[in-house]
């Protein structure tokens, strides 16, 4: 929300950012407030938190979620002063991280129009809730089949965790502390007129999406500057240089031995690797480093690879660096990015579960493939000739939101619409019913043509048969010959009688 706040500032627009986190800012631009809010309890959005792979992992996070989040929200129920305050700075449009508690309170504070921004895939409950057309993952359809049925059925008990666990009981405690001021969750977020999602359309599953869906990604990406004398010393160390940069919390604890003993035998490559901490791995080829001018540096042709997670932090810089990529992702969102990476023929992929010293430098070959180098070269062209930039359609998107936000409906209108209406099956269950009628009534016909046809054959080869018989009886002589006497002649009666 940092970099949001400084695009709308830096067009003009007078903006106020709360923060309730206690999260330390960058120096903000000018024309920005900085208003802090201590509840004395840790804000968590409800964006996507299905990160983890394991499915008890995933349970455990939307079980953790909902107790934090209601924790939180009781503090922002009960702190009345707060939207009092909102509500007497006159804002035209609020833009939230996520679903916030603020969300069923913004009718409060007097403000109509409201957009939410997520920082990467939002939840599905959102994106129903703001009647846009259903997807589903199509990583799922790819997947073995009781691995597909193990997902399939983790995400409906996510769903109703998520409802039963967190959206009901926050209905319930927010009627009993506002009242009948309250609007359920679902029904405020209903009410938002825009989904700004900090992913690129390009880098995206083929999804159905209404005008609601603004994509942004590559906003708060890095300026390109000149390499310092440091990097260009780093870069000079050998006759290539690969990047490697992960997030600072993963479940895979045994990448970084695997990637240290594949890396050891690529003596002839330099690995620059970004890490938070200060460690050092005793390796000669191995350089770590806590700053990270990525996209600076992949831009130098000297780096060939980047070895990363597919984190959406890192994402647009490796879509416009131009450079093939050695992705090894660890949850459900990384194995979505490195998925699509793949598909874009611009990365080799393995799960961390599998990854071996040997998996490590066979990607690493595979990325110096010509194929693979001239498809990152085209996606990254493709990614910085935009007709509009990133920070244009979020100023573009607000400004409307804010002039016509309420006045402009932009949900799907099947609301209101039944299953029956829906599907159509108004229309296509009397037509199958009429097609079995037909058929039925074709196969009736069919049969007594038949049955008429075989009486008729059967009548007519009794017949023949019969005729046959009579014939050959006319024809056979007679067994018993008569007893009149040959030669005319003739028996005298008289003496029969003697």
């Amino acid at each position: 929300m940092h970099k949001v706040a400084d695009v709308l500032a830096g067009s003009g627009h007078h903006v106020t950012l709360i923060s309730s986190t206690g999260q330390a800012f960058q120096p903000l631009a000018n024309g920005i407030i900085l208003k802090e809010l201590n509840y004395g309890v840790k804000s968590e959005a409800l964006v996507n938190v299905m990160s983890n792979i394991r499915v008890r992992d995933r349970l455990r996070t939307v079980s953790h979620l909902s107790q934090d989040m209601l924790a939180f929200c009781e503090k922002v129920f009960d702190r009345m002063d707060v939207i009092d305050w909102i509500r007497i700075q006159k804002f035209d449009i609020a833009l939230t991280s996520g679903a916030t508690c603020f969300q069923p309170l913004l009718h409060l504070t007097v403000i109509k129009r409201s957009v939410i921004v997520t920082s990467a895939e939002p939840a599905p409950w959102i994106t129903n809730t703001m009647k846009m057309p259903e997807f589903e993952n199509p990583l799922i359809k790819e997947m073995p089949y009781f691995q597909r049925v193990k997902t399939v059925i983790s995400n409906h008990i996510e769903e109703t965790l998520l409802q039963s666990k967190l959206l009901g009981p926050l209905d319930e405690m927010g009627r009993r502390m506002v009242g009948d001021r309250y609007i359920p969750m679902k029904n405020a977020v209903g009410r938002s007129s825009f989904l700004v999602v900090n992913t690129d359309e390009l880098l995206d599953f083929p999804r159905p999406l209404t005008s609601q869906w603004v994509y942004i990604g590559g906003i708060d990406a890095e300026k390109r500057s000149s390499l310092s004398p440091f990097w260009n010393t780093i870069l000079s160390m050998r006759s290539r240089s690969v990047l490697v940069s992960f997030g600072d919390i993963s479940p895979c604890r045994r990448r970084n031995d695997i990637l240290l003993q594949a890396f050891s035998e690529i003596p002839d490559t330099t690995f620059i690797w970004h890490r938070e901490e200060n460690v050092s791995f005793n390796q000669s080829n191995v350089v770590v480093v806590q700053k990270f001018p990525g996209r600076s540096l992949l831009a130098d042709p000297r780096v060939s690879t980047i070895i990363t997670d597919g984190r959406v932090s890192s994402l647009h810089d490796v879509l416009s660096g131009g450079k093939p990529v050695v992705c090894i992702p660890s949850d459900q969102t990384q194995i979505r990015n490195c998925h699509q990476l793949g598909k874009r023929g611009v990365a080799a992929v393995t799960d961390c579960r599998d990854l071996t010293p040997r998996s490590v430098k066979e990607m690493i070959k595979q990325t110096a493939a010509t194929e693979m180098r001239d498809s990152a070269k085209i996606l990254s062209e493709a990614v910085t000739s935009k007709q509009t930039s990133p920070e244009e359609r979020l100023i573009r998107t607000v400004e409307f939101a804010a002039k016509y936000g309420s006045s402009v409906d932009l949900h799907s209108n099947d609301d209101n619409v039944g299953i029956v209406q829906r599907y159509h099956l108004d229309v296509f269950v009397p037509l199958a019913l009429l097609l079995v009628t037909i058929v039925l009534l074709v196969a009736w016909i069919a049969r007594s043509v038949w049955d008429k046809c075989k009486k008729n054959w059967s009548q007519k080869n009794n017949e023949g048969k019969s005729a046959a018989h009579a014939n050959e009886d006319s024809e056979k002589p007679d067994k018993f010959p008569s007893a009149e006497p040959k030669g005319g002649e003739t028996v005298d009666d008289s003496k029969e009688a003697e």
